[in-house]
């Protein structure tokens, strides 16, 4: 019998609202970045998470969250600051 497969484990960082002062769209081309904060607490749950698990992270303010991302998910893990 083949061995199981490790856990896959989606996170998704929620997009922040046009009208939130965190939504920096409007600096974004300046800098030359899709998006300029990092989804910190989700890639900290993501090292805390078994060593065998496979990991993910979709951050919704640089792209949209996909059916296929979902197929591919045993377990969908989101976080996010009360603003989003």
């Amino acid at each position: 019998m083949p061995p199981p497969r490790p856990t896959r484990c989606l996170l998704v960082y929620p997009k922040f609202s046009d009208a939130s002062f965190w939504n920096f769209a409007d600096i974004m081309p300046m800098a030359g970045r899709k998006y300029i904060t990092q989804p910190l607490g989700l890639i900290t749950v993501a090292a805390m998470l078994p060593e065998g698990w496979e990991c993910r992270l979709v951050d919704l303010n640089t792209r949209t969250l996909e059916a296929a991302d979902l197929a591919w998910a045993d377990l969908v893990m989101t976080g996010g600051m009360i603003t989003q």
